[in-house]
């Protein structure tokens, strides 16, 4: 799902549709328009989801308005149970204090 326009709003239906797979392990949903609305769900999904180990969240560069340390502390506690989880959250705005 990487690269093709998801928004939150698109986020939170793909998150409700995959949650709980039982052979799912990871999930690419980077360089979309996912902003801090969409972590709530995105969080629910890494703990629903019993395989998952894998959320590449890249950020799109150009996009404005991207996840802040809002959305990137939810998701952080969200798979901080999980042990080896790889969460990416390169070119987003965590940390970064730029967030719109």
């Amino acid at each position: 799902l990487g690269e093709t326009m998801l928004t939150d709003h698109g986020a939170e239906l793909a998150s409700k549709t995959l949650q709980g797979h039982p052979f799912l392990k990871g999930i690419d949903i980077s360089e979309n328009s996912i902003t801090d609305a969409a972590c709530d769900f995105l969080a629910q999904f890494v703990q629903k989801t019993p395989r998952l180990q894998q959320l590449y969240l890249r950020g799109y560069l150009f996009e404005p308005t991207r996840i802040s340390d809002i959305g990137g502390e939810v998701l952080a506690r969200s798979v901080s149970c999980k042990d080896g989880f790889e969460l990416e959250l390169d070119y987003q705005q965590v940390g970064c204090k730029t967030a719109a």
